[in-house]
């Protein structure tokens, strides 16, 4: 979860951006709306497409070159870039935009309350998986190994220090439980790390969220959003998933279960000890004092209400893991 109100910088910036792609843009702008954070429609004479933020040039590069890769091995499922800005890239206050396809999207977007979404975005991830492990040996001068254990301790020490802020909000209890299961998955994932290291390498999409795929108006899937790529382990991107998807489910392991992709994963230790990290969680705390949106109250609601309303079927399945696992040990991290 992650909310961003627009205000009135938003529009003085987007029609200074809108002004400068008029006179970029060979062809006739009429609109262009902010759909979310750093990402523009622009409705033309031509056809409507999509205007993205990239900090460097090197990022947008990357990206058109590496959709361009996935569509030649395979993948269609996903936009291509225009390239009428290639002789001259579009520079703006210091920043660099794509021209990017639009896709017309459907009036049922996709949701991870459908079950039948939940199994469709799967299949899609799985495809894309095939595809990117033919382009690693392409790309790995470009991207970095994704190291799961370091990103989650680093997260984890985020939020122990910010602790003393949380425990304003949070009862005593709901921060030790969550402080229980970071450390009980860490420990795990410590001492069975050659699992991911021995499991079948992709390029991973980095960050699965219901948003990042797009069902289009004659109902075909589409992933999209490779700003978060890096080469890891395919059961990276599953556990992400299986995380975004468990709330939906009201924290089943049985209906986990029936996701035919993800089952064969249920019956590795590493990735049982994964779930039981609150990834989504120590995220959203961290995030909201860090962003300063704390006094907000439609974000700080959200949120208060996103950690404690399924606390409870949370916690019970923390034990069902925990339980399969069998190991009570903890990692040495502060109190």
């Amino acid at each position: 979860m992650h909310m961003m109100i627009n205000d009135k910088r938003d529009d003085l910036f987007s029609n200074r951006l809108f002004h400068f792609l008029k006179k970029n843009i060979p062809f006739h702008l009429e609109s262009i709306k902010l759909i979310r954070k750093n990402v523009f429609f622009i409705e033309s004479n031509n056809k409507p497409f999509i205007v993205k933020k990239f900090r460097t040039h090197s990022r947008l590069s990357l990206q058109k070159a590496f959709t361009a890769s996935l569509k030649r091995n395979g993948f269609h499922q996903t936009y291509q870039f225009y390239m009428f800005d290639e002789e001259s890239p579009l520079y703006f206050e210091g920043n660099y935009y794509g021209c990017i396809e639009y896709i017309q999207p459907s009036s049922a977007p996709f949701s991870y309350k459908s079950w039948e979404d939940c199994n469709d975005g799967l299949q899609l991830l799985k495809k894309y998986h095939l595809t990117s492990a033919k382009l690693i040996n392409r790309y790995q001068n470009n991207l970095s190994s994704h190291q799961l254990l370091e990103k989650w301790y680093e997260r984890t020490m985020l939020f122990i220090n910010n602790i003393p802020i949380i425990q304003q909000f949070l009862p005593r209890n709901v921060i030790q439980e969550l402080m229980k299961w970071a450390r009980w998955s860490l420990n795990g994932l410590k001492g069975d790390i050659n699992y991911f290291q021995m499991s079948n390498q992709v390029i991973l999409h980095g960050d699965v969220a219901h948003h990042n795929f797009l069902r289009s108006k004659n109902k075909d899937l589409f992933l999209i959003d490779f700003d978060l790529i890096n080469i890891g382990p395919e059961c990276v991107d599953y556990l992400q998933y299986a995380n975004r998807i468990l709330p939906f489910l009201n924290w089943s392991f049985e209906k986990l279960t029936e996701l035919k992709i993800i089952e064969p994963f249920l019956h590795q230790k590493s990735f049982l000890y994964g779930l039981g990290y609150p990834a989504d969680l120590l995220r959203e705390w961290n995030r909201i004092i860090r962003e300063n949106n704390l006094k907000d109250t439609t974000i700080f609601q959200l949120l208060l209400e996103f950690t404690l309303n399924q606390f409870e079927k949370r916690k019970l399945f923390f034990q069902q893991i925990k339980q399969m696992n069998q190991n009570d040990e903890w990692t040495n991290l502060p109190e």
